[in-house]
């Protein structure tokens, strides 16, 4: 896995450009660590998919057997600043969606084939159709920014390091995301997780 070395300049300019609380550095950011940016609930601004467009995608025969795995990580060339903060923008939306519990919005973060690969439960479903419940106490959170590669096949990986109360274990988790632009936003298209000092959660983020 990469090594987390983007610059504190740059993760403080971010924080500024995308909203978010700085409590920390990513120089800093260990599994002990403060995070350094914590989205609000109200952050989640992102236009939520409906449940019903949930509910038809993941009922789309042989969707188990269409559906690819992660594949390994591709080599790529470092990311230009307004394509880390696009991607990292995409990131923060979905730890604020996941804060707000809105999990339509979290789901608008994901392309089709991402929710092919990761198809919800029957209890997920119904949960879609109530109402968003805030997390209370701890929240999603991103301890560190690692490298941001744009790949040979245009897609974009970022790296970060994160702490998610909603998986069964909150973490830290050091997860790189492969994401894909469509209409002026990138998606998380693929996800590979990895424990950081023997936490054992996989969050989807």
């Amino acid at each position: 896995m990469r090594s987390l070395s983007l610059a504190v300049a740059l993760v403080a300019a971010l924080v500024g450009m995308l909203g978010g609380t700085l409590v920390g550095t990513a120089q800093e950011a260990t599994p002990a660590a403060k995070p350094i940016i914590v989205p609000a609930p109200n952050q989640c601004t992102v236009a939520p998919r409906e449940a019903a467009a949930v509910a038809q995608l993941a009922a789309t025969p042989a969707a188990a057997e269409t559906a690819s795995p992660a594949a390994g990580m591709p080599e790529g060339a470092p990311s230009d600043r307004s394509v880390r903060a696009a991607v990292l923008d995409t990131v923060r939306q979905a730890l604020a969606c996941k804060n707000a519990g809105n999990h339509l919005a979290l789901y608008a973060l994901y392309t089709d084939a991402y929710i092919l690969a990761n198809l919800p439960t029957a209890d997920e479903l119904a949960a879609l159709e109530a109402d968003p419940v805030p997390l209370t106490g701890d929240l999603a959170a991103l301890l560190a920014i690692g490298d941001v590669f744009t790949l040979m096949d245009g897609r974009v990986s970022i790296t970060v390091d994160i702490i998610d109360p909603t998986a069964e274990t909150p973490g830290p988790v050091r997860v790189t995301f492969i994401m894909v632009e469509q209409d002026g936003r990138y998606l998380i298209d693929d996800a590979v997780s990895e424990p950081i000092d023997g936490s054992g959660a996989t969050p989807v983020a």
